[in-house]
């Protein structure tokens, strides 16, 4: 329990400080287009029909004393099967966005250029944290809540250190690539 809390305050830290630097640096705009192109990654989400959660709702189902071996290559499979599923969409939807910038992000040339800069860094995080979430919540399926909730924390702590180190110095980038640390 202590762990979880201390996971959401980490988090609430996280996200205040790193979109206060974004703003200081960049303005609303960099902080528009970062949610702009959150929002776009994220709707690629659609196309997981259900398989994490599935994976952990079976898994969870198990007594991990007596269904050991079972239950490990159950997690396994699930990620193996969703590391392909969000490559895929990782993929695909860096084709796709890189092609229809200028539809995703209307006007701004420079804006655009920002985009395109980014989009690499985004769509590998966007990977690394679907994969992420099932190993964390994989945890939480075999009974280790308190271990995912301590990584998660870890996770956190090195982002906030990226975030303040590199978003002064090289803006909405440097968010992105404390997000992409977060998940390694």
């Amino acid at each position: 329990m202590r762990a979880t809390v201390i996971a959401f305050i980490v988090n609430i830290a996280l996200l205040f400080f790193s979109y206060r630097l974004v703003v200081m640096g960049g303005g609303l705009e960099a902080l528009g287009l970062w949610s702009t192109l959150m929002a776009w990654i994220f709707l690629i989400r659609m196309g997981d029909i259900g398989m994490t959660s599935a994976t952990v709702r079976y898994v969870s189902r198990l007594e991990l004393a007596e269904h050991g071996p079972d239950t490990r290559r159950y997690v396994d499979t699930g990620i193996g099967m969703n590391g392909v599923l969000f490559f895929v969409l990782s993929i695909v939807g860096y084709l796709a966005f890189s092609a229809l910038i200028g539809t995703l992000v209307p006007g701004d040339a420079e804006a655009q250029a920002a985009a395109v800069a980014i989009l690499p860094v985004m769509f590998l995080s966007f990977f690394l944290t679907n994969i992420s979430g099932l190993v964390l919540s994989s945890l939480r399926a075999i009974h280790l809540g308190y271990m995912s909730a301590w990584l998660t924390v870890a996770g956190s702590l090195v982002q906030l250190v990226l975030v303040v180190t590199l978003v002064p110095r090289i803006g909405l980038l440097g968010l992105a690539m404390g997000q992409l640390g977060s998940t390694c």
